[in-house]
């Protein structure tokens, strides 16, 4: 389990209602990804990594954690395209999710790029090949299908900003664009996004 500093959440305040529950900070968290261990995935059954992952999110609460920062691999959708590992992410992220809102607490879903040279954070930004994000597109589409549209709930489909020719201006405008995608289904959900660099 690894804890992080909490860091100011940026965001875009596009076309977003304003009122005081919008403005619910998320005071200090802790990492968790859907495998256990920070693996993209695992080859434990899939009852024991909900045992750990329940496990997980309890000492989380436990230890006085407000949100919980789950990382989802894209892997299997940008990498090796498997629905089987695909699914089986959505099973355990769902859970997760799902828990910690039980709990009363506050999730951070991020959507963590790639490991191949073509889907890695650059590599979906900086190529000209729209392949890879559309696959990525689909999902984060397939993650956000469960998530509640609350301002308990925070959304960031992308991370690892690229350092790539004009990836500054590429950055910005692929989180633009993702971000009128997202509204278009969450109004609520927060929309986390990073500076480049």
């Amino acid at each position: 389990m690894k804890v992080f500093k909490p860091v100011p959440l940026a965001g875009l305040a596009l076309a977003t209602s304003a009122n005081a529950q919008t403005f619910v900070p998320f005071h200090s968290g802790v990492n968790l990804s859907v495998a256990p261990g920070g693996a993209d995935r695992s080859r434990m059954p899939i009852a024991t990594q909900q045992a750990e992952n329940a496990q997980r999110v309890a000492v989380a609460v436990e230890n006085g954690f407000d949100f919980v920062r789950l990382r989802v691999a894209m892997a299997s959708w940008i990498d090796t395209g498997s629905v089987a590992d695909q699914q089986e992410a959505l099973t355990l992220a769902n859970g997760i999710i799902q828990q910690v809102l039980a709990e009363g607490q506050r999730i951070n879903v991020v959507m963590m790029a790639g490991s191949l040279s073509t889907t890695t954070s650059a590599g979906l930004i900086c190529t000209a090949d729209p392949s890879p994000m559309a696959a990525c597109t689909a999902g984060w589409h397939a993650v956000l299908a469960f998530l509640p549209d609350t301002f308990h709930v925070a959304f960031e489909p992308l991370n690892e900003p690229p350092d790539c020719s004009a990836g500054d201006k590429v950055w910005d405008a692929a989180q633009l664009a993702l971000y009128y995608q997202v509204r278009a289904l969450r109004r609520a959900v927060k929309f986390v996004v990073y500076g480049h660099h």
